[in-house]
């Protein structure tokens, strides 16, 4: 399991508006040697995406610090969902414009091709993470309990 470290920033009925820590997340390793620093370079591309809401399990109050526990393969499936499945389609498309392109006028058809894909890859990835139940894989608990996520 991942685990990430956020406080509640709010609480509204059975949802949290939770705040993760970037200094705390991950593995631990982003400021020392031979780190990955995944964390770091994630701040340079969505410097305000650190905030997000979940179900409230736990009847978390604003202002709690609490462990958000994340599958191992939820990572993997979301960087699918996110980056492979719009890469894909988009060389999916290229190759389909240009199969159909006239002599000449390949690399526009690429394009064109390729456009599509991308137009695509947006409401089919939407789709899958509303479906695929993306936020039944994290697992909330309290910190002050003191239970670390089960690895």
């Amino acid at each position: 399991m991942i685990e990430a470290h956020a406080t509640v920033v709010s609480a509204s009925g059975d949802r949290l508006r939770v705040r993760v820590d970037p200094a705390r997340g991950g593995c631990g390793r982003c400021n020392e040697p031979g780190g990955c620093g995944a964390a770091r370079i994630s701040d340079l591309f969505c410097p305000n995406r650190n905030e997000f809401e979940i179900d409230n399990s736990i009847g978390a109050r604003s202002g709690d610090e609490v462990i958000l526990c994340i599958a191992e393969g939820a990572s993997l499936r979301a960087a699918l969902v996110g980056y492979g499945l719009p890469v894909g389609l988009v060389v999916a498309g290229a190759a389909v414009g240009t199969a159909f392109a006239t002599s000449g006028a390949e690399d526009l058809w690429a394009f064109a091709g390729a456009l599509v894909g991308v137009v695509m890859a947006l409401p089919i990835g939407r789709g899958l993470r509303r479906r695929g139940g993306w936020h039944s894989e994290i697992e909330l608990r309290s910190a002050a309990d003191g239970k670390a996520c089960p690895h």
